[in-house]
């Protein structure tokens, strides 16, 4: 998919300081440097923003899990198989596995922290639809043109 959003876009598309995704973007982006972010880069950023805002994370815990893992698995997965995912988070181990949603969990382990991605997926969705994204959609059907071209 096309990289079509700039660093403030996605800190307004996430309601976030652009301080703030600065710091994100130095210490849990495997990429910290480029310039522009695809549509699955914002939902690996949205899933942060979850596990900080509502899952008390700090971005400093948050950094021990190596995140490439979370950019990679949103770039390579489609979107249809996330939102049927939940995300494994060990905080011993410092791993993180993405798990069918139809998988027993064991909840009673605290020592995990079980994440469905559905609801985030949705939300995530919406809020880039009802800003009206039309130049997002325009440089996707865009770039798609020239692939048939």
């Amino acid at each position: 998919m096309t990289n079509c959003f700039k660093p403030a876009q996605i800190a307004d598309l996430l309601d976030i300081g652009e301080q703030k995704l600065r710091y994100w973007r130095e210490h849990l982006d495997p990429n910290p440097y480029r310039s522009e972010f695809s549509i699955k880069d914002l939902l690996a950023f949205r899933i942060i923003l979850v596990l900080i805002e509502k899952r008390n994370f700090s971005a400093n815990q948050l950094e021990k899990f190596k995140l490439i893992k979370l950019f990679e698995w949103c770039h390579e997965t489609k979107t249809n198989i996330i939102e049927q995912t939940t995300l494994e988070l060990n905080t011993v181990r410092l791993t993180l596995a993405f798990l069918d949603s139809r998988n027993q969990v064991d909840l009673n382990d605290y020592d995990v922290n079980y994440i469905p991605l559905k609801g985030i997926v949705s939300s995530h969705y919406e809020k880039v639809h009802s800003i009206g994204c039309e130049n997002w959609k325009k440089r996707v059907f865009d770039a798609r043109a020239k692939i048939h071209h």
